[in-house]
């Protein structure tokens, strides 16, 4: 008779892991961790994205319900004061000229697109000269920001009037 202890696996005694098995659970732990770092990333920047094509076309609606009333485009001055902003733009909510990425939380639009800022700039007829010292003559302007990353092969989201 042939014995069948020689053909068995002999039973471990000691219980738990080997060092290789501990190491590929690491490095399993390791790439889901990255890929959901890096996939969490690139919702976010989606979303900030998002949001800053949803405030410029809200504060270009504004601008333009402003323009069929005066027969003008604001001046930056004027965007950038609360108080002509609550006298003139009742319904564009403050909150709206703030980047999603900026730091400090600033409701002033600035001359010329930076990272985390909207730009307006607003000039006379000839599309070149500015408006500033009489905002009356303000006939043109455009609303842009900076996107983070491409957004359809853009770097930059650029809204004209619409006059």
């Amino acid at each position: 008779m042939i014995s069948v202890k020689g053909l068995m696996p002999q039973k471990r005694d000691e219980q738990g892991f080997t060092v290789i098995e501990l190491l590929i659970v690491i490095v399993v732990l390791v790439i889901l961790s990255v890929l959901v770092v890096t996939t969490y990333g690139g919702i976010q920047q989606k979303n900030r994205n998002l949001t800053r094509q949803t405030n410029l076309e809200a504060i270009h609606q504004q601008i333009e319900i402003y323009f069929n009333k005066q027969g003008h485009y604001p001046s930056r001055a004027d965007m950038n004061s609360s108080v002509w902003l609550a006298k003139n733009l009742k319904t564009l909510d403050p909150s709206l000229l703030i980047d999603p990425s900026n730091p400090t939380r600033s409701e002033q639009l600035v001359a010329a697109v930076t990272a985390k800022s909207y730009a307006y700039d607003p000039t006379q007829i000839d599309g070149v000269s500015s408006c500033e010292n009489k905002d009356t003559t303000c006939a043109k302007y455009t609303l842009t920001a900076t996107y983070e990353g491409n957004v359809n092969g853009a770097t930059k989201l650029t809204i004209p009037s619409t006059n």
